[in-house]
């Protein structure tokens, strides 16, 4: 059943918003333990590694071509979400990873 918009509730709009919100802090919390627990093992630290490594996160983005430029950055963007999460939630795993893999992010 869909429900209608109303625009002129604005109780109804702030708490719809508040609950979106929730949702959203709700699921990034889940996105979080997620990778932690994938860093977890030397097989989701491997995951990882292709991942940051062909999204070439530590890599500039420019290129001659505009439209390769946008692919690029767009590809840099996730991973560069995925480094910071792991940055501030498994550094140690971060580092065992370098470790790893001779401490090459290729």
């Amino acid at each position: 059943m869909a429900v209608e918009h109303n625009p002129y509730d604005q109780r109804g709009q702030a708490l719809a918003e508040k609950e979106r919100e929730g949702r959203e802090q709700a699921a990034f919390a889940q996105w979080e333990s997620d990778v932690m627990w994938l860093m977890g093992g030397q097989k989701g630290r491997r995951v990882v590694r292709h991942i940051l490594a062909t999204s070439s996160v530590m890599s500039l983005s420019f290129t001659p071509n505009a439209t390769q430029t946008a692919f690029n950055e767009g590809r840099r963007s996730v991973a560069l979400t995925l480094l910071e999460v792991i940055e501030h939630r498994c550094p140690q795993e971060y580092l065992t990873m370098l470790q790893e893999h001779g401490g090459t992010n290729d």
